[in-house]
């Protein structure tokens, strides 16, 4: 509890020290003005010299406009009282020190030239004085002035450190929490790609299961309890992968343009020679593969291949989404220097196609393609199918990103 208060505290006391001095060194000169049996001229000189110095309580708004004024109360209280008292003298340099702490470097010099004109205006008046007196007087006021300036300008240094230093711990925050951003958006993308994958194989088979059971005869008894189970694993599979859905929707954040193949090649992940499981795991789940060209000849970057890998898997569900029965065709070839994946699908029937959700893969296909300066291309073909066509550069590195076709809706 006594740390809590302790900071507005200390923060009261750095922000108003100053001004409360400022008051109790104006009282301190017309105290002694007072108990010291001054003349009524020397008091009102007094007079002059503490309001002049209550002038910098306004120091913070316009600091060159109260210094020249403060200066010019003092030349005017000088006129009360020809000689130049010690409490006058006092509030001179005190004066000529808050000129140079209170100002930037340019006003300052033009609060000390103010200063210099107003020390002259009170010599001049002086009968006794001397030129050595308004040269010593002027000297003294300056080196006074300079410490001042000295003192704020190393203030000034540490405050603007503090400020630099705030800012790069705040600088760190924001790429720690970027980094933490793509890590999330990443992990996101591996369990769509993956989990989303399965699961929407597994609801294809159950559904599968279930339309053959017409064709089972005789043990009815069996086959309404194979079809009760066959319907709770689907059910639970439908669930499962709503769930994932919304989990991927907590934790999913906005892609960040940075190094994919850097970010992922620490982790094992499938490349090109994973595809012809995908490609077996599409037939048992009812597609027909007419042709799967996989260049075996291809050199890909563990973080390309990854990429690669996603988009053929992506587009392989999609098509078991949309047209569980239909025939694929599937090509990665490298073209002109370039990569192209190509997964075309047939038309389906619009009583197979399976509701599995709105999209979130060919979304992920696109970004993908995206980070890696491609060209996504997704369309419905002729016949009624649906083709997938993504051309990669192979030195991404040097690749301008670019940004692809607007995305048409799958059948």
């Amino acid at each position: 509890m006594g740390t809590t208060h302790a900071l507005p505290q200390t923060a009261f006391w750095r922000r108003y020290w100053l001004d409360i001095a400022l008051v109790i060194v104006a009282i301190a000169i017309n105290a002694g003005a007072l108990i010291g049996g001054s003349s009524a001229d020397q008091i009102m000189t007094a007079v002059g010299s503490s309001f002049a110095l209550l002038i910098f309580l306004g120091r913070r708004w316009q600091p060159l406009t109260v210094s020249l004024l403060a200066f010019a109360v003092l030349a005017v209280g000088s006129t009360f009282s020809r000689e130049l008292t010690s409490g006058q003298f006092f509030g001179i340099l005190i004066t000529f020190c808050l000129v140079g702490a209170v100002n930037r470097e340019r006003d300052a010099v033009i609060g000390w030239a103010g200063g210099v004109l107003a020390i002259g205006f009170v010599s001049a008046g002086d009968p006794h004085g001397t030129w050595a007196d308004f040269a010593l007087t002027a000297s003294i006021c300056t080196i006074i002035w300079a410490a001042g300036l000295i003192v704020s300008r190393r203030s000034r240094n540490v405050v603007a450190a503090e400020a630099r230093a705030f800012e790069a711990e705040r600088s760190r925050a924001l790429h720690a929490a970027q980094a933490a951003a793509h890590e999330r958006a990443r992990i996101a993308t591996e369990l769509h790609d993956i989990v989303s994958h399965s699961l929407s194989i597994v609801i294809v088979q159950t559904v599968a299961a279930r339309s053959t059971l017409t064709d089972i005869a005789g043990a009815e008894d069996s086959r309404q309890v194979l079809e009760r189970r066959l319907a709770a694993i689907e059910e639970t599979s439908r669930e499962a992968l709503q769930d994932m859905r919304r989990m991927l929707g907590l934790i999913q954040q906005p892609p960040l343009a940075v190094d994919l193949d850097g970010a992922e090649r620490t982790a094992p992940s499938p490349d090109l020679q994973h595809v012809a499981q995908l490609i077996s795991r599409a037939k048992s789940a009812g597609l027909t593969i007419d042709a799967a060209a996989i260049d075996p000849g291809i050199h890909l970057s563990s973080g390309l291949a990854l990429t690669t890998y996603r988009i053929v898997q992506e587009s392989l569900t999609n098509a078991i989404k949309h047209a569980p029965e239909s025939r694929v065709r599937v090509a990665v070839q490298q073209v002109d220097g370039q990569l192209a994946i190509d997964i075309t699908n047939g038309p389906g029937h619009p009583s197979q196609a399976l509701d599995l959700g709105a999209g979130q893969g060919l979304i992920g296909v696109r970004q993908r393609t995206e980070l890696y300066g491609g060209r996504c291309v997704t369309r419905a073909t002729t016949d009624g199918g649906f083709e997938v066509s993504v051309t990669l550069p192979l030195d991404h590195e040097s690749a301008p990103v670019t940004r692809p076709e607007p995305l048409e809706s799958s059948p």
